[in-house]
């Protein structure tokens, strides 16, 4: 019958978007990106509540603690936009991927203080990042006659990926 064929043909387009969406290198390479910085996120959380719980930090329940600084994080998607404006994309996401890197440094030292803001600084940048290649993504996907919502499942489904592969791993 008509009407399911048509709706068997809009899921098989709904399932083929997203790879098609992938051919394009530029938005392959978002979505890698996309699996690279959530997977460091997802790792380094995983990482640092089992660090500052042993010695030198020896939190134990205080664990917790060290997640004071991520809601400054949620200015990263501001910063990002803004340092967009003043170059543009690329050159910002490799600054913010620059901090998140510093921020992750911070982390190693053996203070308390400085693992937090580490934890702080990375999240800041990583939440930054996210939200200019993710955009960057769609905004592509537009510009190639690909489709938007296919291109956005692409990248959402690199992004938890990234969150499951090395997040298990870390």
């Amino acid at each position: 019958d008509a009407p399911s064929a048509a709706r068997k043909q809009r899921i098989r387009k709904s399932m083929s978007d997203p790879i098609t969406a992938i051919r394009d290198p530029v938005i392959a390479s978002l979505c890698a990106l996309s699996f690279c910085t959530m997977g460091a996120f997802v790792g380094l959380f995983n990482a640092i509540a089992f660090r500052v719980s042993e010695p030198p930090y020896s939190l134990g329940l205080d664990t917790s603690a060290v997640y004071l600084f991520y809601p400054t994080a949620v200015l990263g998607p501001i910063a990002a936009s803004w340092f967009q404006k003043q170059i543009n994309t690329l050159s910002a996401c490799l600054i913010l991927i620059g901090i998140m890197i510093a921020g992750m440094f911070l982390t190693w030292l053996p203070s308390v203080f400085a693992a937090a803001v580490g934890l702080g600084v990375f999240t800041f940048a990583f939440l930054g990042v996210n939200s200019l290649t993710s955009s960057w993504a769609v905004d592509r996907a537009h510009r190639t006659g690909r489709s938007p919502v296919g291109t956005s499942g692409a990248y959402l489904s690199t992004y938890y990926a990234g969150s499951a592969v090395v997040g298990l791993a870390a």
